[in-house]
């Protein structure tokens, strides 16, 4: 119920009407080739999708460096999968394994990301609103990242996830 409560308040139950799907309801156990865990729960309507479409916001993030493409599949995982998965992970380095090893079960067909009203500063909840006034798309996430990474200045080897994934 918390789920579809927040899609109440936040108005995505009124636009998305019959269509909304709460896509925690039907969780899926997948074996996953991570040191921090052998099996997390996936949203089914992620896995069988036929194209799947990302659509995060370009911000800081204090343990990630940048929440962007890669980072924004972590919210694939179901209920406590994505607590249980950052105690497991713990430091920074740890943190951004676990995020690409989450990545490498269903990367996004297409990533859209908003980079109209970024963030920056200690994100993703307490930074500092920045404009930047772009609409980012790509078909490949770790490329989208390192385009962002390197508009907000960063090297994108320097990102503990861009760079481990870039490795893989």
């Amino acid at each position: 119920g918390s789920l579809e409560h927040a899609a109440r308040i936040a108005g995505i139950l009124d636009v998305a009407g019959k269509h909304y799907v709460n896509f925690g309801a039907s969780p899926v156990p997948v074996k996953v080739d991570s040191p921090f865990a052998r099996e997390l729960l996936f949203s089914r309507e992620v896995l069988e999708a036929d194209v799947l479409v990302s659509l995060p916001k370009m911000k800081t993030h204090v343990a990630t460096g940048i929440t962007g493409a890669v980072k924004n599949t972590f919210g694939h995982l179901v209920g406590g999968e994505k607590t249980r998965l950052h105690r497991a992970a713990a430091g920074a380095e740890n943190f951004a394994r676990a995020v690409v090893d989450v990545f490498q079960v269903r990367k996004p067909d297409l990533v859209i990301m908003d980079a109209v009203h970024a963030m920056e500063g200690q994100g993703p909840s307490g930074g500092r609103p920045r404009e930047v006034g772009r609409i980012l798309a790509s078909d490949n996430a770790v490329a989208l990242d390192a385009v962002m990474a390197a508009m907000m200045g960063l090297r994108p080897r320097d990102v503990p996830t861009l760079r481990i994934a870039q490795e893989r």
